[in-house]
């Protein structure tokens, strides 16, 4: 599903929600801890936050 078709399909919380993929990911999320944060490969590329 492209971005475009999203924000036409998509454009409710509880649409998001019903959506297959994302709600799969939103139940991922619910599970980690408040102060995680993912380990993203942009630090291994150089890339420095300001």
């Amino acid at each position: 599903m492209s971005e475009a078709e999203l924000a036409r399909t998509c454009n409710t919380v509880k649409a998001l929600r019903a959506h297959p993929r994302l709600a799969a990911f939103i139940a991922w999320v619910a599970k980690r801890p408040p102060d995680f944060h993912s380990k993203t490969p942009g630090a291994r590329r150089g890339w420095k936050r300001r």
